[in-house]
């Protein structure tokens, strides 16, 4: 039942994080389901890039994502996750919000958006709580890396790299995927 923006800088992984959420939703709604199943309704989470809302009610969005009749009193949206409010035109982000948080209201459910940090959005988001994504630290950043190369002697040479700072870079996911690639 919350609204809550996730910002951060570009390839700090705010897409990322709302797949992770909506996988993670999934999971617990099977888990539940199996233990009880045929029982209650299945809440999903509904994840939507912010340009597909433009131009949309609440009821039209509903109605696009429950095109199923036969489903539509089994399905309900536990989360609107919203990416990419950014991605947007400027004259557009204000009233993407409102539709979103129309959406939420309408059908009682959380409302996740993410966006890059720009102050001008500051009083469209201002009632949402607010979480910033940040760069790995240089043990997070060890850790991905370790996950990620098998090889002894990459591993070693990156790993050092990372740890005396040689490739002066921030170190969010994307550049580290760019970097183990």
């Amino acid at each position: 039942g919350k609204s809550i923006v996730l910002t951060g800088d570009p390839g700090i992984g705010k897409t990322t994080a709302l797949l992770k959420i909506s996988t993670d939703m999934l999971k617990n709604y099977f888990i539940l389901a199996s233990k009880a199943p045929g029982k209650g309704t299945l809440d999903v989470p509904l994840l939507i890039k912010a340009k597909e809302l433009m131009g949309n009610s609440p009821e039209k969005l509903y109605a696009n994502f429950m095109s199923i009749p036969e489903i539509q009193d089994r399905i309900s949206v536990k989360t609107l996750l919203v990416d990419g409010l950014d991605e947007i035109s400027v004259d557009e982000r204000e009233e993407c919000v409102r539709i979103a948080a129309a959406f939420a209201d309408k059908y009682k459910c959380g409302l996740v958006i993410t966006c890059r940090k720009i102050s001008l959005l500051a009083k469209a988001l201002s009632t949402f709580d607010r979480y910033e994504l940040l760069p790995f630290e240089l043990q997070q950043a060890v850790s991905f890396v370790e996950q990620a190369i098998k090889d002894k002697k990459l591993l070693d040479v990156i790993k050092n790299g990372i740890l005396n700072n040689e490739f002066r870079m921030q170190l969010t996911p994307m550049a580290l995927e760019m970097l183990v690639d």
